[in-house]
């Protein structure tokens, strides 16, 4: 708990930057939790009226006082709030207070600011906040003076569902002791927040980082897929009294390490009193595997006055190498179906380039031991999930226990090949009631999935239709590899019928990649089959579709003439470092044609041979096969250089 209070003589603040007067976060209260929701101690020195004198509904009990403070389990667990009601049983108008303690004497130029939320779309709770300068005098079942003497700030029928900034001047109250209420007035809603409640005064000279640009939807991104991680920006208040020039917004992301990776800068021309100004730099783009922070920074011509609130940093994105996720890995509850009938429940992912899914990570708070889990990928060509188009293995729960499956996608290669587009992964409800966990954080609106039979819409359904308090993001996480990881094929040949005739064939065989395939064979070939080939090696470049590359290579041997020779043929030494002899007996001065080719079939060497003896040098490592052609017959020998 903080609560800061600082009291001025009038003269001080003829030059004084912004100040904080007053400031409650509800955060680092003392006292024990232990005791659960509804028991957490309230800051000192507030005071707490429950006019209404009603019985909260039993799912918001723990409002057991008109305030309660407990964490904001919807958006983060780590940051507490104070909670309101207005959902009773039987229904009824709430009429619970919550005021600060006396503030001031108030400096000239200050303002009130708040954050609020409502967390049910679908009842969205209003409310009051009001102002006086006697001490509030209600209590249980009572209003006192809280209306009679007390002005009204600020008023809404609805506040937002997500969290929202509020201000409001205090300028007519300088020289005064101050309270601040704030008055839940709503009929059968669900539950109102409030947090970060400031009393400051202005400067002549202050500029502040009011709000930062959203990050990725994703915690995780692998690396083949980070193209355009982010576009830096942020939006520039001015808070000062008078005009701030040459505004500028400075961007440093620093990877894990520490290290700046980026740096770019945005200018604006001058921002008047209370004006603001949106301003982004380049995106950030092609980042290497790590985790990345943005620091963002608000710079002006003039001296600042109130440098702490110029800097902001925040989380950006992990890089990584294989692991795609929306989840930051904080467990804060899990989530299934339960209808009895099965169901899918999940979320998608965007893939913007041709890839390899291998595998579903799925997080469960609880397993069914000998019951089946499963995953399938939807696609999503309609713009909700459609069509399956891969299926991970199903396996079965080790045990009760909560526990992490890594399942492999069902394919005959290892992998399935997405194409780009937008694809919804889901846990597979069969006959037990899902536990998979989630995440307070990333949650986007619109990729968060569920459906079963029974679905009161009809079909498929975002979760947070449903109900606030669900519209998380799950611990459920796609695994992607190399998109030519699972390409694979062999290379087999019939023989030609003659060392000399051309009626041989080589032919290859693939696996895995996207067809169509395109062959290069080194004999001039492009189809999967080379014919017409005299005996010697051959080789075979495939190409699938997606850019993926194979070298395969055999052998054409010969079923007839091979030891035909018309001369005795001798290579020594064999192996050899790269220089050897050949010795032809009784070539009796006859011409001979010596070709040496490679495993690939390329022709390295050739020439005639004139007399009983021919030394060849320069050959590196390999194995060769040499051919000697005499009067139209052919002589075939291997040769190895070590």
């Amino acid at each position: 708990m903080k609560n800061l209070f600082f009291f001025f003589f009038f003269f001080a603040f003829s030059h004084l930057h912004a100040q904080i007067i007053f400031q409650e976060d509800f955060d680092g209260v003392g006292g024990s939790t232990a005791g659960g929701a509804g028991t957490y101690m309230f800051p000192s020195g507030w005071l707490l009226v429950n006019v209404d004198n009603l019985t909260p509904a039993s799912s918001v009990a723990y409002v057991n006082e008109a305030w309660e403070r407990r964490e904001d389990f919807a958006n983060n667990v780590t940051d507490s709030c104070a909670f309101s009601t207005s959902w009773y049983s039987p229904a009824g108008t709430a009429d619970d207070w919550m005021w600060t303690p006396p503030i001031g004497p108030l400096p000239v130029n200050c303002r009130l600011k708040w954050n609020g939320v409502a967390y049910d779309v679908s009842y969205l709770d209003g409310y009051e906040v009001r102002i006086m300068t006697v001490a509030p005098t209600g209590s249980t079942g009572v209003i006192g003076n809280m209306v009679t003497n007390s002005t009204v700030l600020y008023s809404t029928t609805a506040e937002s569902n997500s969290w929202t900034a509020h201000e409001v001047s205090l300028g007519s109250y300088a020289g005064q002791t101050v309270y601040i209420g704030f008055r839940n007035n709503s009929y059968d809603k669900f539950l109102l927040l409030i947090d970060d409640i400031v009393v400051e005064a202005i400067v002549n000279n202050d500029i502040a980082i009011s709000a930062t640009d959203a990050g990725p939807q994703y915690t995780m991104i692998p690396e083949m897929l980070a193209d355009t991680v982010c576009i830096p920006g942020a939006t520039i208040v001015n808070n000062g009294l008078m005009t701030a020039h040459n505004v500028s917004l400075q961007v440093d992301i620093t990877n894990d390490l520490g290290t700046i990776v980026y740096a770019d800068t945005a200018v604006a021309d001058s921002l008047t009193s209370g004006s603001t100004v949106h301003l982004a730099t380049d995106a950030f783009i092609n980042p290497a595997a790590g985790i990345y922070n943005v620091h963002y920074k608000a710079v002006m011509d003039e001296t600042d006055a109130q440098v702490s609130n110029d800097s902001i940093a925040k989380y950006c994105v992990e890089i990584t190498d294989s692991v795609y996720a929306r989840d930051n890995g904080i467990v804060s509850g899990s989530l299934g179906i339960g209808a009895g009938n099965g169901g899918y429940i999940g979320q998608d992912f965007h893939i913007p380039v041709t890839t390899a899914i291998t595998s579903v990570r799925m997080d469960f708070f609880r397993g069914y031991s000998g019951k089946q889990l499963g995953a399938a990928i939807w696609n999503m060509n309609a713009g909700v999930p459609d069509s399956i188009v891969a299926t991970t293995d199903t396996l079965f729960y080790i045990d009760d226990s909560a526990r992490t499956y890594i399942v492999p996608v069902h394919s005959p290669t290892g992998s399935i090949i997405l194409t780009p587009g937008d694809y919804a992964v889901t846990a597979i409800e069969f006959d037990s009631t899902l536990a998979l966990i989630n995440c307070p954080d990333i949650f986007t609106a619109g990729h968060v999935w569920v459906n079963w039979p029974t679905i009161p819409t009809g079909t498929w359904t975002n979760i947070e239709t449903f109900g606030a308090n669900i519209s998380h993001p799950f611990m459920l996480r796609l695994n992607v590899g190399d998109i030519c990881s699972s390409f694979s094929g062999t290379a087999a040949s019939t023989a030609a019928t003659c060392a000399t005739c051309a009626d041989g064939t080589a032919t290859a065989s693939v696996a895995g990649g996207l067809a169509p395939y395109t062959y290069a064979w080194s004999s001039g070939d492009t189809t999967a089959t080379a014919t017409g080939l005299i005996t010697g090696n051959y080789g075979v470049t495939v190409t699938d579709s997606l850019g993926c590359t194979i070298e395969l290579s055999t052998f054409v041997s010969f079923t007839d003439g091979v030891d035909e020779s018309v001369v005795s043929i001798s290579v020594y030494p064999n192996p050899s470092d790269g220089s050897f002899t050949i010795n032809a007996v009784d070539l009796n001065a006859q011409q001979a044609v010596i070709r040496i080719s490679d495993i690939t079939g390329r022709v390295v060497y050739s020439g005639v041979m004139n007399n009983d003896k021919f030394e060849v040098s320069g050959l590196s490592q390999g194995v060769y096969n040499l051919v000697i052609e005499v009067n139209g017959r052919t002589d075939v020998s291997k040769i190895v250089v070590e």
